[in-house]
C-alpha cells in the first residue's frame, strides 16, 4: 500500500468527518455526494476516529445528570457523583473504562498552578494513559502515598507520577519511601528527612487527590507489592476491613481501621483528604460496594466515578431505595 494511498485515503477520511459532525450530513447524503458506498462511509468515520482526526469525548458537566448519580450526590453530599454504564463483569475491563471517564473529568476540572496528588497502580496507570495532553503552567503532581517493596509487571511506583507529569507539562515529586513500614520508630526516621518532610508536606496542600479504592483481597495491589501476603489480606477482611485508601484501611462506617498498621503506613492521612477541592474515588464492580460506602461514610470523598452495579450496590447496603 503506497504512501499515496495512505494519504489520500485519510484526506478522504478528513472530508467525511467535516461533512458528518459539522455540516451534519447523514452517511446516505455523504454517500451520495461523494458518490461511494454507505458502507464505506461508515468505515472513513471509523478510520477518522482510530486515526485521531475525530476525538468524542463527553462533557459530563454539560450532561443532565441521571437519577442515580443526583441520589448519591444528595444522601452522601458529593460534589459529583459519575455513574457509568456498562454490560461487563471483567473487573479490568471495569478499571479501564472508569479510568477513561476519570480522565475526561480531569480534564474539565485542570488548571494551572494546581498541585495534584495521585498514589502508584494500575488504575492511575490508566488514568495516565488516557489523560490528553494539555500545557498547562506552574503544575504541580506529587506521590500521596509511599512506593512499593518490589516493582512487578502489574504495579510500578512511578509509571502514573511520570506520565501524568509528561502529559500535563507538570513538575512530579516522589515519595521515595514505602508504603508500610515494620515500625513507628522506622517511620519517625524517615519523616525526620527535610526531603521526605517536604513531599509530605507538598501532598497535604494538594488540590486535587485521585485516588481508587483498594479492598482487602489476596489478589490485591499490597499482595502483589510485598507489604502482604494472601493469608494476611484475607485476615484483614475478616476482622472488619472493607477498604483503603492510600494503603490507610476503613471499616464500612468509615472509621480507620488497625490504628497500629495505620501508624506504620507513610501516606497523606485520611482526615487530610476531607480538605481537598476535589477528592475523587475510583471504584466499580460489585466487590468493591463495602469499600465505596465505607468511604462515602467517612467523608474522604466529593467525587465519586464508579460504574452502575456498584452503585446500586452502595445504595443497597446503605438501606437507600432506588427504583430504576
Amino acid at each position: 500500500m503506497t504512501n499515496k494511498f495512505i494519504n489520500d485515503k485519510l484526506l478522504l477520511a478528513v472530508k467525511v468527518a467535516r461533512m458528518y459532525y459539522e455540516c451534519n450530513d447523514t452517511q446516505q447524503e455523504i454517500s451520495k455526494k461523494l458518490q461511494i458506498s454507505r458502507p464505506q462511509v461508515s468505515r472513513l468515520l471509523q478510520l477518522a476516529r482510530d486515526e485521531g482526526i475525530v476525538e468524542i469525548r463527553i462533557n459530563s458537566s454539560l450532561n443532565l445528570p441521571l437519577k442515580l448519580e443526583n441520589l448519591l450526590q444528595q444522601k452522601f453530599g458529593l460534589k459529583k457523583a459519575i455513574v457509568v454504564p456498562m454490560t461487563t463483569d471483567d473487573l479490568n475491563k471495569v478499571k479501564e473504562n472508569l479510568a477513561r471517564v476519570t480522565s475526561n473529568y480531569l480534564d474539565e476540572i485542570l488548571e494551572d498552578g494546581q498541585v495534584i496528588g495521585i498514589p502508584w497502580g494500575s488504575t492511575l496507570s490508566y488514568v495516565a494513559e488516557f489523560l490528553r495532553e494539555r500545557r498547562l503552567k506552574n503544575l504541580t503532581i506529587v506521590q500521596l502515598k509511599g512506593g512499593v517493596g518490589r516493582v512487578s509487571g502489574n504495579v510500578n511506583t512511578y509509571n502514573p507520577v511520570i506520565t501524568f507529569a509528561l502529559k500535563l507539562n507538570a513538575t512530579p515529586y516522589f515519595l521515595p519511601v514505602p508504603s508500610i513500614v515494620e515500625n513507628l520508630q522506622i517511620k519517625e526516621i524517615l519523616l525526620s528527612d527535610g526531603k521526605i518532610k517536604e513531599i509530605i508536606d507538598l501532598a497535604v496542600k494538594a488540590d486535587v487527590a485521585i485516588y481508587p479504592i483498594g479492598r482487602p483481597a489476596p489478589a490485591s495491589a499490597l499482595v502483589q507489592a510485598g507489604y502482604f501476603t494472601a493469608e494476611q489480606m484475607v485476615d484483614l477482611q475478616n476482622r472488619g476491613a472493607v477498604g483503603d485508601i492510600y494503603a490507610r484501611y476503613f471499616n464500612i462506617e468509615g472509621k480507620v481501621f488497625d490504628q497500629e498498621l495505620n501508624n506504620r503506613t507513610i501516606a497523606i492521612e485520611l482526615e487530610k483528604i476531607k480538605e481537598k477541592k476535589y477528592a475523587i474515588a475510583i471504584a466499580g464492580g460489585k466487590e468493591y460496594a463495602n469499600g465505596i460506602l465505607g468511604a462515602l461514610r467517612g467523608g474522604y470523598l466529593n467525587v465519586l466515578i464508579t460504574d452502575e452495579v456498584a452503585a446500586k450496590e452502595v445504595l443497597r447496603k446503605a438501606g437507600i431505595d432506588y427504583n430504576d
